[in-house]
């Protein structure tokens, strides 16, 4: 399980077991409520942007998701990073390669 404030601080993201939920912080209720049960990158959370949650990295798949939070949809999936962090609009990915080693991007 994971919470994490979007970058304008509007909205809070919670993500535990199969669903990712969005609140509104102003107001305190439910902005979306998304199933992320076949959606690769369950295990960390990390907004992109303020319309964008980023998914995974502590999962077995070893990947992040890319999703676009008013739409629910997963718009971009990525099976080579590792771990993914954001600060100051920027949004960095660890790379990790048995044969290649580790990178941050």
């Amino acid at each position: 399980s994971a919470l994490s404030f979007s970058p304008d601080g509007k909205f809070l993201a919670g993500l535990a077991s199969d669903t990712l939920w969005v609140w509104d912080v102003a107001t305190g209720g439910l902005h979306r409520e998304i199933n992320i049960r076949n959606v690769g990158g369950q295990g960390g959370l990390v907004w992109a942007d303020p319309g964008h949650v980023l998914l995974g990295g502590d999962n077995a798949i070893g990947g992040v998701t890319l999703i676009h939070v008013d739409s629910r949809i997963p718009v971009w999936q990525y099976t080579g990073a590792s771990k993914a962090y954001s600060a100051g609009g920027v949004t960095w990915f660890y790379l990790s390669d048995h044969r290649m080693g580790e990178a941050m991007v």
